[in-house]
C-alpha cells in the first residue's frame, strides 16, 4: 500500500509563492527526474531541486495548462516523495520518515493479504478422507483406459472431484497448518527472491518454528501414510506401472521425523511464496520431502483450483463493446514491438532483421533511453488523444509491459494505470526501489553483440555485474540485434549466480583456474566473495566436493549420504562462509550442431541442438499417426559450430560442492546446410539415436499408445533418453 496522496498535498501547499499558481504546459518521454526538475525550474522561474538519490529515477510527464502547484504534487506522489522548503525554493526529497511510513503501510497491507489467504486455506482444511483419494485414482485410471471422456459435463464433474482430491494432499495440508501457526509478519518480511529457512531447531542462519509445527508434522506423517496406502490402488498394470495424471506425492515416510525445515522463497511481484519442506530424523537424515503447491496471496482458493470450482456455473455472457480506434505508433516503435513480441525461445526465421534505424536506437541506449520508446510512446500518444495529464515514475520493468500496451487510447491508459479527474499518476511496483540499470553497462553489452554478431559468454558475464538478474533490458534487446537465423540458446539457460561469479573473475584469475589451480575464498576480492555467498545460500549443495580437510561429521560416521541435511546450506555453513572454501574451473571445447525447426506454424531460427533432439524431430515426421501435432517438429536445416563449456565448482565443507556449467556458442557463417553435409561423426550419433527412436515408436504402436495421448496399455509414453 502506498503513502496517502494527502501527505504530498500538505507538504506542497505550505508554499504560498504566487509562482506556484502559474499554469504550465510540459511534456517529456521517460527522462531522468533530475533533468525534469531542472527543466521545470528554468521554464517557470521557480527554484526547484531534487535529492540526488532520486535524480536518476525516470519520469514520464505530460501536462497542459496545469497550475505548477498541482503538477508538483502529482510528481511527488509518482516519486513517492514530497516537496520541502529549501531556501527560496522547493526540494523534492524522500525522507526516512516517509520511507518508513510507506514501508509500514506496505507491510500492513501484505500482512492483511497473508491472513486472508491463510483463512481461506484453513476454511478448506476438510477432514482427511482416504476414500476420496482412492476413488479419484480409480476414476482417473478407468477414464484413461477408455481414452478419456472430454465431454463438457464429465469435464466439470472431474474438476469438482479434483478440488476435493486436492484438499486431501498431505503436503498442502501441512503447509496450511504451519502457516496457521506462524506470525504472518514473518512471512511479510521475506525478501523477494531470497531463500529463507524456518526450522523447529534453528541454526544461527534459520528462523524458528514453534511447537505447533511439530504437531503439524506428526499429523502429516499420519495422513501421508494413509495417502500412500490409498494411492497403491491399481498401481501395477500388466504392461508396467500406471501413471496417475501427474499426481506424484505417493512416497512413504521412511523414518521417524523429529525435526522440520520449511524453505521459503517469496516472489512479491506475483504475490506468492514457494514453500518446500524437509522432515528429518534425529541424525539429520531426510525421511520425507512433502510435495506442496506453495502459497498464493491472490485470492484463489485451495491449490489455485478456484477456476475449476467455478466450471459448472457458466460465466454470464458479457455484452460486446465496439473497440475504439487503436493508437498509432511511430514506425520505430511498431517495429520494436513486433520484434519483441515474436522473439521467444528462438528467433522466428520469417521475421526480417532489425532496420538500421532501430539498431542505431538500441545501440545508443546511453543517449536514447529504451524507456523513451516503451512505455513512453503509447502512454504519451494516448494521453494526447484524450487530453489526459500524466505524472508517472517508471522503471525498467515497464519496458516489456509497455510494449504490450495496445488498443484505443482509453485502453492503453487503463492498462498502464488508473485515470482519475483527468490525471494518470503511476508508480513502479516497488516505489521505494525502482530498478533502472546502468545504461553504460547496457550499452557495452549491446555494442559487443553488434560488433561480433553473436552473444558471447564474456559479454553476458560482464553485463551480469550491472544487470538486475534476467530481468535486465539487455536480455530483451539482444534478440532484436542478433542476425536473422542466428538466435542462440536463451541466456536464461545459464545459471545466474555462476554467470555473475564468472564475470567477477579477472582474466588472470581465469587463466590460473584453467591451468588447474584453485582460488581460496580468503584470497578472493570482495565482489567475488559476495558472488560466492549469493550462490551458496541460494540453493541446495551437492555431494562430491574435494575439501576433505573441511569435513564436519555431524550426521553419523563416514561421508554423508544422499538424503541428509548436510546439503542444506544453512546447516552446512550455519555461521557464514568458511574462508577455506575454494573455486575450481575447467573448460571443454567441442563441435556443436545447430538446427532450425518448424513447430506448428512457428519457424524457429538456428539453435544449439543435441543428437537426441534431432533424432526425435526426424522420427516424429515419420510417425505422425502417434505423434500429436503439438509434438511434431520439422527440421528445416543445419549449421555447424563450436561450443565452449566452462565447468565451475565451489568446494564446500563435508564433501559438498556447488557446480555449474556456462556455455559459449559460435556458429559458422553462411547459409544452412543439409543433413548429408554434417560431419560424419555427428551423422552417426544422430543415426544411432534415430534407430533407438524407431524401436521405441514400433513398441509404442504395438501397445496402442501415443505421445501425449491416453496410456491405455499402461506402459510408458516417454521416449528413450
Amino acid at each position: 500500500m502506498l503513502a496517502p496522496v494527502l501527505f504530498f498535498v500538505i507538504a506542497a501547499s505550505k508554499q504560498t509563492a504566487p509562482g506556484l499558481d502559474r499554469k504550465v504546459s510540459f511534456s517529456c518521454p521517460a527522462t531522468q527526474a533530475g533533468q525534469v526538475v531542472d527543466s521545470l525550474s528554468k521554464q517557470t522561474g521557480e527554484t526547484l531541486t531534487i535529492d540526488p538519490r532520486l535524480a536518476d529515477e525516470m519520469w514520464i510527464v505530460r501536462v497542459k495548462d496545469v497550475p505548477l502547484r498541482i503538477l508538483l504534487d502529482k510528481l511527488a506522489y509518482a516519486a513517492t516523495g514530497h516537496w520541502e522548503p529549501n531556501g527560496a525554493g522547493l526540494k523534492l526529497d524522500r525522507p526516512d520518515s516517509l520511507r518508513r511510513t510507506v514501508e509500514h503501510e506496505e507491510r500492513v497491507a501484505r500482512i492483511a493479504a497473508i491472513k486472508k489467504a491463510i483463512d481461506g486455506r484453513v476454511k478448506d482444511l476438510v477432514p482427511f478422507a482416504p476414500s476420496i483419494i482412492r476413488n479419484y485414482f480409480e476414476t482417473e485410471r478407468n477414464r484413461q483406459r477408455n481414452g478419456g471422456d472430454e465431454s463438457s459435463p464429465n469435464r466439470q464433474q472431474s474438476a469438482k472431484d479434483a478440488v476435493e482430491f486436492a484438499k486431501q494432499q498431505p503436503g498442502d495440508r501441512l503447509t496450511t497448518r504451519i502457516l496457521q501457526s506462524m506470525d504472518p509478519g514473518l512471512l511479510a518480511d521475506l525478501q523477494s527472491g531470497q531463500r529463507t529457512v524456518f526450522s523447529t531447531s534453528p541454526t544461527a542462519m534459520q528462523k524458528s518454528l514453534d511447537a505447533d509445527a511439530i504437531q503439524a508434522m506428526e499429523q502429516f506423517v499420519r495422513e501421508q501414510t494413509q495417502w500412500t496406502a490409498a494411492s497403491q490402488i491399481g498401481e501395477q498394470e500388466a504392461n508396467g506401472p500406471y501413471q496417475y495424471m501427474g499426481w506424484t506425492e505417493n512416497a512413504a515416510v521412511t523414518g521417524t521425523p523429529t525435526r522440520l525445515l520449511m524453505v521459503c522463497t517469496a516472489d512479491w511481484s506475483s504475490q506468492s511464496i514457494d514453500i518446500q519442506f524437509k522432515l528429518c530424523d534425529n541424525r539429520g537424515n531426510i525421511v520425507s520431502q512433502p510435495q506442496t503447491s506453495g502459497f498464493s496471496l491472490n485470492g484463489q482458493s485451495w491449490l489455485e483450483y478456484g477456476d475449476l470450482e467455478a466450471m459448472p456455473d457458466p460465466t454470464p455472457a458479457q455484452p460486446e463493446t465496439k473497440p475504439g480506434k487503436p493508437i498509432e505508433l511511430s514506425p520505430l516503435a511498431a517495429e520494436m514491438r513486433r520484434l519483441l513480441q515474436v522473439d521467444g525461445p528462438g528467433r522466428n526465421a520469417a521475421v526480417p532483421p532489425a532496420s538500421p534505424e532501430l539498431r542505431r536506437f538500441i545501440l545508443d541506449s546511453q543517449n536514447r533511453d529504451p524507456l523513451t520508446l516503451f512505455p513512453s510512446e503509447p502512454v504519451l500518444r494516448a494521453a494526447e488523444e484524450t487530453s489526459t495529464n500524466v505524472a508517472a515514475c517508471v522503471d525498467d520493468a515497464s519496458f516489456q509491459s509497455g510494449a504490450s500496451l495496445d488498443g484505443s487510447a482509453a485502453d492503453v491508459l487503463s492498462q498502464f494505470g488508473a485515470v482519475k479527474d483527468g490525471w494518470l499518476t503511476a508508480r513502479p511496483n516497488d516505489p521505494l526501489h525502482p530498478v533502472v540499470e546502468s545504461r553504460k553497462g547496457l550499452a557495452a553489452f549491446l555494442a559487443s553483440i553488434d560488433k561480433l554478431g553473436r552473444l558471447t559468454l564474456d559479454a553476458e558475464a560482464a553485463y551480469a555485474q550491472t544487470a538486475p538478474g534476467f530481468d535486465g533490458l539487455g536480455w530483451q534487446l539482444d534478440q532484436v540485434l542478433l542476425p536473422q537465423m542466428q538466435a542462440m540458446m536463451p541466456v536464461q539457460s545459464q545459471d545466474w549466480q555462476f554467470l555473475k561469479l564468472f564475470g567477477a573473475l579477472s582474466s588472470s584469475d581465469r587463466d590460473v583456474l584453467l591451468k588447474g589451480s584453485k582460488l581460496t575464498l580468503v584470497n578472493m576480492t570482495g565482489d567475488q566473495q559476495a558472488a560466492i555467498d549469493d550462490l551458496v545460500y541460494s540453493r541446495e549443495a551437492e555431494l562430491g566436493g574435494q575439501n576433505g580437510d573441511m569435513i564436519v561429521d555431524r550426521f553419523g560416521p563416514g561421508p554423508p549420504a544422499y538424503g541428509t541435511l548436510v546439503t542444506e546450506p544453512t546447516e552446512l555453513l550455519p555461521g557464514g562462509l568458511d574462508m577455506r572454501i575454494t573455486l575450481q574451473m575447467t573448460s571443454q571445447d567441442q563441435d556443436a550442431v545447430f538446427s532450425s525447426m518448424q513447430v506448428g506454424d512457428q519457424v524457429i531460427g538456428l539453435m544449439p541442438t543435441d543428437p537426441d533432439q534431432i533424432a526425435m524431430a526426424l522420427a516424429s515426421t515419420t510417425n505422425k499417426d502417434i505423434v500429436p501435432t503439438d509434438f511434431s517438429e520439422t527440421i528445416l536445416g543445419y549449421q555447424t559450430g563450436r561450443r565452449q563449456d566452462y565447468n565451475l565448482t565451489v568446494n564446500l565443507p563435508s564433501l559438498c560442492r556447488d557446480s555449474g556449467t556456462l556455455s559459449d556458442f559460435q556458429i559458422a557463417s553462411g547459409p544452412m546446410i543439409t543433413f548429408e553435409k554434417l560431419p560424419d561423426a555427428v551423422k552417426k550419433q544422430i543415426q544411432d539415436k534415430v534407430d533407438e527412436m524407431a524401436k521405441f515408436f514400433k513398441d509404442l504402436r504395438a501397445n496402442g499408445g501415443s505421445l501425449g495421448g491416453s496410456n491405455r496399455g499402461g506402459g510408458s509414453t516417454v521416449p528413450p533418453p
